[in-house]
């Protein structure tokens, strides 16, 4: 009876030992559950404040959306209007530098070809073997009026002659009987129009704007075959006719 109580107790005690670890772990387990409701507490708390926060920032718009698009609409016009105002300003200094080419490019001539006898007689004619280097060269270095004025405004050379030689009456092309009176007149009305399209004097006149300038980053060589100045109409697919 003894040997059996022995037994009996000594199983008790290894029955108790393990309710004990049983009872440990489960400890453990409820202490980590209880710190995971505590942070999800805690995050619960976090974002019910986001809620909160994004509640108060939704009803302040509802409250003011009609002022908040007043100045969304105004600071656009506003922009918007800048940006118009400062375009305006780069194309009228770019009006000024273009205006000064078609004016200086005079005294230039007449001191690069001084004591030529087309120069000393301006109703002369410059003549084949001048006239390349006065006006346009076909080949080689370009000529004076087309290195300092056609190069520099993007004007066509075959254009300009073009023109030349129908506003002089000579009839042919390229036109080396003209004058350097005639010249002068021509390059001057030339321009005056190519000034026109690059810079319509009214909304309603054929040529360029603020928006193909800015574009074209305001650099003539940037504007697209259409966009180009010519005197004598072409076919739309090339370029668009004065």
């Amino acid at each position: 009876v003894v040997i059996e109580l022995e037994e009996a107790n000594q199983n008790l005690t290894v029955q108790v030992d393990r309710l004990e670890a049983a009872n440990e772990n489960l400890t453990s387990q409820v202490e980590e559950l209880e710190q995971q409701v505590l942070f999800l507490q805690e995050e619960n708390d976090r974002l019910q404040a986001l809620v909160d926060d994004l509640e108060a920032i939704l009803q302040f718009i509802r409250d003011h959306a009609e002022e908040i698009q007043e100045t969304v609409e105004a600071v656009a016009a506003f922009l918007a209007q800048e940006i118009e105002t400062n375009r305006q300003l780069i194309m009228g200094r770019l009006e000024l530098t273009y205006q000064q080419i078609t004016t200086s490019w005079v005294c230039g001539y007449d001191l690069t070809f001084r004591g030529e006898p087309f120069t000393v007689d301006p109703n002369s004619p410059i003549g084949a073997t001048d006239y390349p280097r006065a006006v346009v060269s076909q080949s080689g270095r370009d000529g004076y009026v087309e290195e300092e004025v056609l190069t520099e405004l993007c004007l066509d050379n075959d254009d300009f002659e073009l023109f030349l030689s129908n506003s002089t009456g000579l009839g042919t092309i390229p036109p080396v009987n003209v004058t350097s009176n005639e010249l002068q007149v021509g390059v001057s009305v030339y321009t005056d129009l190519a000034m026109e399209w690059y810079f319509p004097s009214t909304n309603v006149t054929p040529g360029l704007n603020s928006t193909d300038w800015a574009i074209a980053e305001y650099n003539c060589n940037n504007l697209l075959p259409e966009q180009r100045f010519f005197w004598e109409p072409r076919p739309p697919s090339t370029f668009s006719p004065i």
